[in-house]
Order: C-alpha cells, then sequence, then structure tokens
C-alpha cells in the first residue's frame, strides 16, 4: 500500500486491509520435496510388491506419509487455503 493510499484511509477511516504476498521460490521448493516424497513412497511400495522387505520400511514409509501431510499443510497455508480446503489439497 503506498504512504498516499495509507493516509488516505486513515482520514477516511475506512478498514485497511493488506494483502499477503507469498514466496513462490519457496511453494516451488516444497513442490519439489513433495514430488520427492512421493518418489520414495512409490520405491518403498514397489518394493513391496515384488517381495522385498527394506530394513525398517514401515517405519520409512509412516515417516515420508507423516512428512507429506505437513507439507500440505504449510503449502495450505501458503497459498492461504481455508481449514475445509486443506483436507482436499493434495499439492
Amino acid at each position: 500500500m503506498t504512504l498516499n493510499k495509507y493516509i488516505r484511509s486513515c482520514v477516511e477511516k475506512r478498514k485497511i486491509t493488506v494483502q499477503q504476498t507469498v514466496n513462490l521460490k519457496l511453494i516451488i521448493q516444497l513442490s519439489r520435496i513433495g514430488n520427492n516424497l512421493n518418489q520414495q513412497t512409490k520405491a518403498i511400495h514397489t518394493a513391496l510388491k515384488s517381495g522385498e522387505t527394506p530394513d525398517n520400511w514401515n517405519e520409512n514409509l509412516q515417516a515420508v506419509e507423516e512428512t507429506m501431510s505437513l507439507l500440505r499443510q504449510i503449502q495450505a497455508e501458503l497459498m492461504g487455503l481455508r481449514d475445509i480446503d486443506r483436507e482436499n489439497y493434495k499439492g
């Protein structure tokens, strides 16, 4: 908001709304992290289907899925999605 608009708003006693800017680079990086986590999850599932049992696979899969959930929450916050939208957001 420019100084002129701010002063005018104060004089007119209007409510001032501040628009938050989202760091596009941060959103892109979070998306890349999400893609990497998806690839890891797919690799674990593929290994399990082929009969392989990597060490601690269940713990690793759970950690990846929890991290993905947190990542989606962060992305939703950055994008300004309401709580009801976050449940359906797959980023």
